[in-house]
């Protein structure tokens, strides 16, 4: 059979030129997410809440990567160390042993048990905003077709209201407790670089916090930073942009005093 019989009759994902394709395009992208450090990059947090999640996430995705590393390895090696070769007998056939079943079992098992109570004290250690990190503001937001709404109660802790649309203002170096509600359908709540995706149910409160740090912000404040809706949540779901501004405190509480709601119209307007 030819070269050419051979890629006709193989298997459509076996196909040299598919799977050079494929090739460049697992590569293309390895490299994209590799170097991006974009205004919605989760490689560059700067809050702890960003950063303790890429922390959770590298340690578990490096312990799988070395893990597979080892097995994979071993596993190649025995099968070309020992595959059987022209004019050799039947080798004798071992049934178990029991040192190395019991090794490669408690290991594994070990090693999984730690990460999973790692993993789950860091959960829960992200559950709630600290209580020794200053005042923490409330924000309650409000998933619209097509926009966000943020709420503060308590603006500057006399009892200020204050609403704005796509456009969240928070002080650096302070815990920021979210209130998340839908208006209408399902939405997604996402700021990459502080903290991840929580999803917005309609007739459900979902709760995140987050807080910038100003260790980790590198630009002059204030600093500006993009979030988005991660859900797929109809027709103009790609408006639903919003931008965070990170301030001093002393600028946040000054853009709180001058901020006024915007004047009512009348019925003759």
């Amino acid at each position: 059979m030819s070269s050419g019989d051979h890629e006709r009759f193989a298997p459509r994902w076996y196909r040299p030129r598919r799977l050079a394709v494929f090739g460049v395009i697992a590569v293309l992208f390895l490299l994209t997410a590799a170097c991006s450090q974009g205004i919605q990059s989760t490689w560059d947090p700067i809050g702890p809440v960003a950063q303790k999640q890429l922390q959770l996430f590298e340690v578990l995705v490096w312990t799988m990567v070395i893990v597979f590393v080892l097995v994979e390895g071993a596993l190649i090696y025995i099968v070309i160390r020992y595959r059987r070769r022209p004019g050799q007998p039947r080798p004798p056939q071992i049934h178990g042993h029991t040192a190395l079943e019991v090794t490669w079992t408690i290991v594994p098992t070990v090693l999984i048990l730690g990460l999973g109570i790692w993993s789950v004290f860091t959960l829960f250690e992200l559950d709630q905003p600290p209580t020794d990190q200053g005042e923490i503001l409330e924000v309650t937001v409000t998933g619209h077709q097509w926009y966000f709404e943020f709420e503060y109660a308590d603006a500057d802790g006399n009892g200020k209201l204050i609403s704005t649309a796509n456009d969240l203002r928070i002080p650096v170096d302070r815990p920021i407790s979210l209130i998340l509600e839908s208006d209408d359908v399902l939405h997604s709540f996402w700021v990459p670089k502080l903290g991840g995706k929580v999803d917005v149910v309609p007739t459900r409160q979902n709760t995140m916090w987050l807080m910038a740090d100003s260790d980790l912000i590198e630009q002059q404040l204030p600093a500006t930073y993009y979030g988005q809706c991660a859900e797929l949540c109809g027709i103009a779901h790609a408006q639903m942009r919003f931008r965070v501004t990170v301030m001093s405190e002393e600028d946040y509480h000054g853009w709180v005093r001058e901020y006024s709601p915007p004047p009512a119209l009348t019925p003759r307007a």
